[in-house]
């Protein structure tokens, strides 16, 4: 298993069902040591040889935004998890994280959080079936 860079402990970290087929192609005659996507060289996949392979600036571009960092995914990703309703604590152990407070600021990310649990709710509320009943006025 790969340490972490930082606190060099073992983490399990979840592969969802849509990347398991890429995943068990990965491993296709790899020992269990070796790492399962590498850098061009066999060495350790990083950011700046990632952002080379897949054309970093491209992808920036296409989603407008430019200022877009490989860190960045981390923030999203951490962001997903919360927002699909996982535990700070959850969160926190998929991410690696040596402490709860580190794993904040990643939720203290999710600017527009009620915003969106808000629209949600009002979709739930308005939508066809309370609509006809009126049972909930509309604000």
């Amino acid at each position: 298993m790969e340490q972490s860079p930082k606190s060099h402990k073992d983490r399990v970290v979840p592969i969802i069902q849509a990347l398991r087929p890429h995943v068990v192609e990965a491993m296709k005659g790899k020992g269990p040591d070796e790492l399962l996507f590498s850098g061009p060289d066999g060495g350790r996949l990083t950011a700046r040889n990632l952002r080379r392979a897949v054309d970093w600036e491209k992808i920036r571009i296409a989603l407008g935004s430019p200022d877009l960092r490989v860190h960045d995914l981390r923030h999203t990703f951490a962001t997903i998890l919360f927002d699909a309703g996982a535990s700070a604590p959850d969160v926190q152990a998929v991410l690696g994280h040596s402490s709860l407070q580190v794993t904040e600021r990643y939720s203290r990310a999710r600017e527009g959080v009620a915003r969106r649990a808000g629209s949600v709710l009002d979709a739930a509320l308005n939508g066809p079936v309370m609509a006809q009943k009126r049972e909930v006025p509309r604000l």
